[in-house]
């Protein structure tokens, strides 16, 4: 069973380079990023040529969809949504005098036909690209939302205030609603600009109210918005400081890493119990959250690599699941390479090179092993945390968006 596997996974692999030799060449360019899902299809996002952006789509079958997307210069970043649909940001309408362009986000999907279906967009035209928030796009694909820091207070001894906007996909791509919040007696985590992984950025928990989370420099708060206002729980308090936080939307799992290590919080009820347990679960910083389930892995030794996916039950946490590959030699790209189902059974490798008909950039297409659990120690009782609620408030809810210290 191991060799036909590892059989298959070759065939896949030069049946791709073969391909960009027949005919059916894969796109010129560079995979910048993509996703897997549990069926084995395969979206990725592709830069060519003269800045040109292509959708690639590989089905389980092999049988490859490329699609260029006219006008969007730089596209940036994919995102799996539910029902079939995705999420993608970029850049367009790009200035030849400036090199400034307009941040757009598009809700796509594919037809049947293999045509693409534009079902939702939003373009930022303020004219401050670079350092204005773009917007976030709830997993579910139900809301959206951006914050911004008030300007003239930044920096100050006062206390923060931010502006957060919600939005629905039901209409027009406008802010629905504004409130501002301000946070006394804590010092929220900033960077001095909106960069992508900026920790200011929003983090959306639940679309329902919306729920998002706000990171801290000791901790992290989640707020629960509501048509009166927002409530605030504080969490993680009183701790180690947390580096970097990722949220599981299915199974509601908050990742904090610290220091070496990922911690892993079941928030079942979104903060609103009366205490926050332990991390059921902690991993080697060496293993990074996948975007939905579990947790992945890249094993090397002698010039070889494997890919590893673990899992366990939030719920019930002596439940584990694990899935490995076959060792592979080389490696993936460092960046973007590695693309891993939700369920750990499908993995594209992406290694380096460009892509063209005659010098393919290698994917390799590789299927997991369900494998033997791994019986790790048992995790080190932490105390419960107690919820306090912060000196923070909300000062302004509008339903049509024009609150005080709202966003345009």
């Amino acid at each position: 069973m191991t060799r036909l596997l590892h059989g298959l996974s070759l065939f896949l692999f030069y049946a791709l380079a073969s391909a960009a030799e027949s005919g059916t060449a894969l796109p010129r360019g560079t995979i910048v990023d993509g996703f897997v899902e549990d069926t084995g299809r395969a979206l990725f996002l592709v830069h060519g040529d003269g800045f040109t952006t292509t959708v690639l789509q590989l089905t389980t079958s092999g049988k490859q969809t490329s699609i260029k997307l006219p006008g969007l210069r730089y596209g940036r970043e994919l995102q799996r949504l539910t029902g079939g649909r995705f999420a993608l940001r970029g850049i367009e309408q790009v200035s030849g005098i400036t090199g400034q362009g307009v941040p757009v986000h598009r809700i796509l999907r594919f037809r049947p036909s293999g045509e693409l279906r534009t079902l939702w967009e939003w373009e930022d035209t303020s004219g401050c690209p670079e350092l204005c928030p773009g917007i976030t796009i709830a997993p579910d694909g139900e809301v959206w939302g951006l914050v911004d820091i008030d300007r003239e207070g930044w920096g100050r001894d006062a206390p923060d205030l931010w502006h957060y906007g919600f939005g629905d996909m039901r209409g027009d791509a406008k802010v629905d609603r504004t409130v501002s919040v301000q946070f006394e007696d804590m010092a929220m985590k900033r960077g001095p600009f909106w960069r992508e992984d900026d920790p200011a950025r929003l983090v959306f928990l639940d679309s329902e109210g919306p729920v998002v989370l706000a990171a801290r420099r000791n901790g992290a708060m989640v707020i629960h918005f509501g048509d009166n206002g927002a409530d605030f729980v504080s969490i993680l308090d009183g701790g180690d400081v947390e580096d970097e936080f990722r949220w599981q939307w299915h199974e509601r799992v908050l990742w904090a890493r610290v220091k070496n290590e990922w911690r892993g919080y079941h928030l079942w009820n979104l903060g609103l119990s009366e205490t926050l347990d332990g991390p059921f679960w902690r991993v080697e910083a060496s293993a990074e959250p996948h975007e939905e389930r579990g947790v992945v892995q890249i094993q090397e030794a002698e010039r070889r690599w494997r890919v590893e996916h673990r899992w366990r039950d939030p719920k019930l946490p002596e439940v584990t699941e694990r899935h490995v590959s076959e060792w592979y030699s080389g490696s993936p790209r460092p960046h973007k390479g590695l693309f891993v189902s939700p369920g750990g059974r499908h993995v594209v490798a992406v290694r380096d090179g460009e892509m063209s008909a005659k010098n393919a950039e290698p994917l390799l297409r590789v299927e997991l092993r369900r494998a033997l659990p791994i019986y790790e120690e048992d995790i080190e009782a932490a105390p419960l945390v107690d919820v306090a609620v912060p000196a923070a408030k909300s000062v302004g809810a509008d339903a049509d968006g024009s609150g005080e210290g709202g966003i345009e």
